[in-house]
C-alpha cells in the first residue's frame, strides 16, 4: 500500500508516473489523485497535512484481498 503525500506537480514528473505504474505492476496498491485527495500546490504541503485522508489509507488496507486476520 503506497499513497503519497505530493504536490501536484511532484505526482505529475514523468519519473513519479512511471514509479508509481511500476509499484502497481508489482501489486502494490497505490492510492492517488483527485478521487483520493486533491493534490496541492507545490511549496504549501505544511498547510494540508493536517487533512491527509488516513482514513481511506485504512480502510483500503482492511480492503486489501490479501489480508488476514481479524478486521
Amino acid at each position: 500500500m503506497a499513497m503519497p503525500f505530493s504536490n501536484w506537480a511532484q505526482i505529475s514528473f514523468p519519473a513519479v508516473q512511471d514509479a508509481m505504474c511500476k509499484l502497481s505492476d508489482w501489486g502494490v496498491i497505490v492510492l492517488v489523485g483527485d478521487d483520493v485527495y486533491k493534490q496541492h500546490e507545490p511549496g504549501t504541503g505544511e498547510n494540508y497535512i493536517h487533512l491527509f485522508p488516513w482514513d481511506k489509507a485504512w480502510q483500503a488496507l482492511l480492503a486489501h484481498p490479501l489480508r488476514t486476520g481479524p478486521s
